[in-house]
């Protein structure tokens, strides 16, 4: 087997989305009066998302499932498909670009499963327009993850929606209590078809999004 990390780094400078999520902070913290040696140790400010992180339908919808109640089984090996999409930016990908690129693979049944879509995008992590320019989803696509009973869907975009003419599609992707993952990162990497997917949440309690480290096995 191969490992493929497809975590997007963290440091001072990362991406944010606008307020009031805020930007990533980490402080070194001094030495305790109770230690006779020198330890090392920081501590992190930053809202859950940041980087690659797993959200689920808390997000959008009060008193749904959390991160921390996640069964292990959907974010632990979970049976999963890799579509390579190159797109630039501001453009949008519809469900029939993603059935095109399904049939590529065999067009699998999606129901249970995992799909990570990779545009490329990941590439203008650490530039100005990483956030602004980036492709899209169709509303169609949500439709399609929806019928297909997709059970987590990752892509390397920041933001799923158009930012100019919004739709409010993530409201039916949550409704079907599917997880989104993102945005993923170096997975040109990742050749097309089957692997297996591990995004581990942190178990804090009450929330609906969680920083992983998401990892690809081929």
């Amino acid at each position: 087997m191969k490992y493929f990390d497809i975590s997007g780094p963290i440091r001072p400078g990362t991406w944010h989305y606008g307020a009031p999520y805020f930007p990533f902070e980490i402080q070194s913290l001094s030495t305790p009066d109770w230690m006779d040696f020198p330890v090392y140790a920081e501590s992190i400010s930053m809202p859950m998302q940041t980087g690659t992180y797993i959200e689920t339908a808390g997000h959008v919808y009060p008193n749904q499932i959390t991160t921390a109640q996640l069964p292990l089984e959907r974010t632990i090996l979970l049976p999963s498909y890799c579509l390579q999409m190159p797109t630039g930016a501001n453009s949008e990908i519809t469900k029939a670009m993603i059935v095109d690129a399904l049939k590529r693979i065999g067009s699998p049944s999606l129901v249970g499963k995992g799909l990570i879509i990779s545009t490329g995008w990941f590439k203008h992590w650490f530039d100005p327009d990483y956030l602004s320019e980036g492709p899209f989803f169709s509303a169609d696509v949500m439709e399609f993850m929806v019928a297909s009973e997709v059970s987590l869907l990752g892509s390397d975009m920041p933001c799923w929606d158009s930012p100019t003419h919004p739709t409010g599609h993530l409201l039916n992707f949550f409704k079907s209590d599917a997880l989104m993952l993102a945005p993923v990162f170096g997975t040109d990497r990742l050749a097309e078809g089957s692997g297996q997917l591990i995004a581990i949440p942190l178990a804090i309690e009450g929330t609906s999004a969680s920083p992983v480290r998401a990892v690809w096995v081929a």
